[in-house]
């Protein structure tokens, strides 16, 4: 990752797709996390500001959404 987060989906209907996104801030070692795609989208869809703010601490943890209204830095 070069400043970035890879985002990638994988379905056997549909194929798959990746792509990076920018991180404001980081900090720690790389983490590779599975989401449900169905359950991320539903709790992004009750998100209404500009960004939204992913925290996590370890891949076995629940991740934590917020929106918030200007990106942040840490």
């Amino acid at each position: 990752m070069n400043g970035g987060a890879r985002i990638t989906a994988d379905t056997p209907d549909a194929g798959d797709a990746g792509d990076e996104v920018p991180l404001v801030s980081y900090s720690g070692d790389e983490m590779r996390i599975g989401f449900n795609g169905s359950y991320l989208l539903d709790t992004l869809r009750h998100v209404h500001t500009p960004f939204v703010r992913l925290q996590l601490t370890a891949p076995e943890r629940a991740v934590v959404v917020d929106g918030i209204e200007a990106q942040q830095e840490d």
